[in-house]
């Protein structure tokens, strides 16, 4: 009679009845079975002997007749939740965060809830949408803890959706190598064939990024090519348009001009059909980059204002003043400097404002190298030594090095021990890895 009924259906049922009757597993467990073959059967594990089951089906009162109505039930309730849950994503995806962390508080699912890996994982992403970082990686690590102990968590991909949230997180803290060791955990840990299938091919954008920020340039332009076809197959228009940008990146990037900007365009003219400003501002952003490297400064320029005059609520400041830096760095090139001036001090502003260090550090640098060129050498090792009181700060190692280069070269002719003190720090920073 067994053999008819999933044994995870069979399970939840001994679970549901289990927790009514208010009985914990020591509570059922005897000489015949232990606690932990309990857990095991009510998580569905496939290779329970299926008499264990009917042993503690006997135990409980429930009659092997009345399981087909009692698994009815079940799934009528898992449906239930199903839906609630959809509907506390929808609530979280519309920023109202607050509200969905107080209905999924409601819910009350212990660990040995079917879908208890699912709650940790909606809970974890709240709280990374609310800054409160170490509550998102606890839930989160819950969540892949869970995960692998039900059906339904296999099922909805928790394991690899909790991985691509947490490389996200370590992203954040500028952890690059950590965020690409999650990124490759939540590609090993996907199943193919189940929930979340547009996951998959965002782990593989994100490992693209990651990949191109630790100048893996080569691997990240492999893994593009290999995944071309499946991700052109994707719904969401945002990873197409990605992988278009992703693309063009890096074949400038190893000098294939043309190429790059042919992708560029192609995506370029997706986004603006689709309505998608947002992706149309990032790509005319990469071909403005693809120019400027190709030494074509008045496309360059052109590309980078069509950027900037692109309106949407979806860009964000520190991405426009990302730009005005790109545009501030093509004029003091061509030695427009006033015009430079202008536009980094833009920037600058916009840096302040949402207090994005990677970018304030940036424009102080190119600051710097603004006065340097000037001839004004104090002023420029004042902002060099501000971007390097912050880097120190917030632990931006990759920038020290740059920065004690164009310290040293203002030193050099002004104070040899100032001087010579910086080389052996950027040394002791490159070579060494230290960093205080």
């Amino acid at each position: 009679m067994m053999n008819t009924f999933e044994i995870q259906e069979i399970g939840e049922i001994i679970r549901k009845v289990r927790k009514e009757k208010g009985l914990r597993l020591e509570d059922l467990a005897d000489e015949n079975i232990s606690p932990a073959t309990i857990s095991n059967i009510e998580r569905g594990i496939p290779h329970v002997n299926p008499q264990r089951a009917t042993y503690l089906l006997e135990k409980l009162d429930i009659r092997l007749e009345d399981i087909p109505h009692l698994i009815i039930q079940e799934q009528e309730a898992l449906h239930e939740l199903t839906f609630q849950l959809f509907m506390i994503e929808t609530m979280r995806d519309a920023g109202n965060i607050d509200d969905a962390l107080q209905q999924l508080k409601t819910l009350q699912l212990d660990d040995s809830h079917p879908y208890a890996a699912n709650i940790y994982f909606l809970t974890g992403t709240c709280f990374n949408q609310l800054q409160q970082l170490e509550k998102a990686q606890r839930c989160l690590f819950d969540a892949i803890r869970l995960s692998s102990q039900s059906p339904y968590g296999k099922k909805s991909n928790i394991e690899a959706a909790s991985f691509y949230v947490l490389g996200m997180i370590s992203s954040q803290n500028h952890q690059t190598e950590q965020a690409l060791d999650y990124i490759e955990s939540g590609l090993g840990a996907f199943k193919e064939g189940e929930e979340k299938k547009h996951l998959k091919v965002k782990l593989i954008e994100k490992k693209v990024g990651f990949l191109e920020k630790l100048g893996r340039v080569g691997e990240a332009l492999k893994l593009i090519e290999d995944y071309w076809d499946p991700m052109l197959m994707s719904h969401d228009i945002n990873v197409i348009l990605g992988f278009y940008g992703w693309r063009a990146e890096l074949l400038s990037r190893l000098r294939q001009f043309d190429l790059a900007a042919n992708y560029c365009n192609e995506g370029i003219s997706i986004a603006r059909i689709n309505g998608h400003p947002h992706q149309l501002f990032t790509l005319w952003n990469r071909l403005a980059d693809i120019h400027h490297r190709n030494m074509d400064a008045t496309k360059a320029e052109d590309c980078y204002q069509i950027a900037l005059s692109i309106k949407s609520k979806k860009i964000q400041p520190s991405d426009i003043a990302r730009t005005q830096l790109n545009l501030s760095t093509l004029y003091m090139k061509q030695q427009r400097f006033k015009e430079s001036y202008h536009v980094i001090n833009e920037a600058l502003f916009l840096f302040k404002q949402m207090n994005e260090i990677p970018g304030l550090v940036d424009t102080l640098i190119l600051l710097g190298k603004y006065h340097g060129i000037q001839d004004d050498q104090q002023t420029a090792i004042s902002y060099l030594q501000e971007a390097l009181t912050i880097s120190d700060q917030y632990k931006l190692t990759d920038k020290k090095v740059n920065i004690l280069f164009l310290l040293a070269q203002c030193w050099e002719f002004i104070d040899k021990q100032e001087f010579h003190s910086c080389l052996t720090t950027m040394y002791q920073v490159k070579y060494k890895g230290v960093s205080e």
